[in-house]
């Protein structure tokens, strides 16, 4: 589901007091394990002459390889996307799911972590509740590996407690990599907050050793309850209404839509669904020249509300972008995204939230998948090599846009989850301080090749619009 923050819930009893209630776990209650991997800029440090960031990756997929049957994994990282002089103090991103990290996958997810920027533990432990809310009432450790301190003003001990306190985790354990004992000291609130270990690690060996530890913690039987704090009441959920739905059964495009730079050879609805061919490079809406963005002339609801869509991509050169979303003009819009790239010897199809606001643009993206890069000649020929557009063109994207309050969240899957290539994805949530008007796709190539081979195709089964009330 969409990252958001979860706040702890505190309840006052005779003034002063904090009433909790313990949630029975079982003995077979699913062990889940996020791994948090400081990526900031200090972890280019050496030790015996490796990089420390090197050092780190090493020893956690040689650890992921050997944790317990049943046990799932998870990966965040932090401060690799930014470099420090930008400040940037959101710069984390969930590189795997729980469920979906494992020694085999560890190359890939690494090769997108390259130390740049600042170390915000804080932010990164309360994104984490979102990133976590789906294993609520499991039994859920967190693993924090950091050479360093928070230098984003954030107060990380605060937000282990909260984790613990809303019953996200049951322990936050903390590996202080090669740092002092005054950090150290620092650093150790965060575990005991967290209901959790600090180990000291100064070296491979003494981080192989620490994390060892953690594995065998995580083997232990259940044997304490879970504390969460009591809500006075349970909320009552959300109530969804949908506004507007077109499946696309007619043999043209139904009242309401309007299409911008049309070029009718490159779209058609018929037959359930809408066709879109992408056209000349135009990548994104934010291009002018961009053909054939198909908008609803209805307003959006008011106030709270998401966007569905349901469709497939048949990105035969590689360099395909589309987009649906909310749009005004080329310079004001908001919109999910999917769209290949080839980038760091990999080649990867991405997800992404992306707005354009006065002409400025800014948004998130994450990996959904990605393989080995090999050798090319074309952008084509390598997108062809790694057939990646071969395999999505066979099965179904669900996106959502949804905006909260000023708060825009996306989120999706791709395939069913009883199919081995399942996938679930999301990003960090964007501001928009005024919504735009109309409903839109867009489906557009970064480029060509002079070699061009097939086409980047599009096929939209559905949209629906529904608006959310508390």
């Amino acid at each position: 589901m969409p990252a958001k923050l979860i706040k702890s819930v505190t309840l006052t009893v005779s003034a002063t007091l904090m009433l909790f209630v313990s949630a029975p776990v079982s003995a077979d209650t699913q062990k889940n394990v996020m791994f948090v991997l400081d990526a900031s800029n200090s972890m280019w440090g050496q030790i015996d002459g490796k990089p420390k960031i090197e050092i780190a990756k090493a020893v956690l997929k040689d650890l992921s390889a050997k944790m317990p049957t049943g046990a799932k994994m998870g990966l965040i990282a932090y401060g690799h996307r930014f470099d420090r002089k930008l400040n940037d103090c959101d710069d984390m991103e969930l590189m795997n799911p729980i469920g979906h990290f494992s020694a085999a996958e560890a190359d890939n997810s690494f090769s997108f972590i390259t130390p740049k920027g600042q170390t915000p533990i804080a932010n990164t432990l309360k994104e984490s509740a979102a990133w976590l809310q789906d294993q609520k009432g499991q039994d859920n450790t967190v693993v924090l590996i950091s050479d360093g301190l928070e230098s984003c003003d954030g107060d990380p001990c605060a937000a282990a407690k909260a984790l613990n306190d809303a019953g996200v985790t049951t322990k936050i354990h903390v590996v202080g990599f090669d740092l002092s004992a005054e950090q150290r000291a620092k650093l150790e609130c965060i575990s005991k907050n967290g209901n959790g270990k600090m180990f000291a690690a100064n070296d491979a060996a003494s981080l192989s050793d620490a994390m060892n530890e953690v594995r065998e913690d995580v083997a232990k039987p259940v044997a304490e309850p879970v504390v969460v704090a009591q809500a006075p009441k349970a909320e009552e959920p959300p109530k969804v209404e949908t506004v507007f739905e077109d499946q696309f059964d007619g043999d043209d495009l139904a009242e309401g839509w309007e299409v911008g730079n049309p070029n009718p050879d490159r779209y058609i609805a018929e037959e359930g669904e809408l066709l879109m061919i992408a056209g000349v490079p135009a990548a994104n809406p934010s291009m002018e020249q961009m053909e054939n963005i198909i908008s609803h002339a209805g307003a959006l609801p008011k106030g709270d509300w998401e966007i569905e869509a349901k469709f497939r991509i048949e990105a035969q050169q590689g360099t395909e972008g589309f987009y649906f979303g909310t749009r005004k003009d080329h310079e004001n819009w908001i919109a999910a995204a999917i769209w290949p790239k080839m980038e760091g010897g990999r080649a990867s199809m991405m997800a992404s939230l992306v707005k354009n606001e006065s002409g400025k643009r800014t948004g998130f993206d994450t990996i959904i998948e990605s393989s080995r890069d090999t050798a090319y000649q074309t952008t084509t020929e390598r997108w062809k090599t790694h057939k990646l557009g071969d395999k999505y063109a066979m099965k179904d994207f669900i996106l959502i846009l949804k905006k909260t309050g000023r708060s825009y969240s996306m989120s999706g899957t791709y395939s069913s989850e009883n199919d081995p290539d399942y996938r679930t994805f999301q990003t960090e949530n964007l501001k928009m301080l005024r919504a735009k008007k109309n409903l839109f796709f867009g489906f557009g190539l970064h480029k060509q090749d002079a070699g061009l081979q097939g086409e980047g195709n599009a096929l939209i089964d559905y949209v629906k619009v529904r608006k959310v009330e508390k």
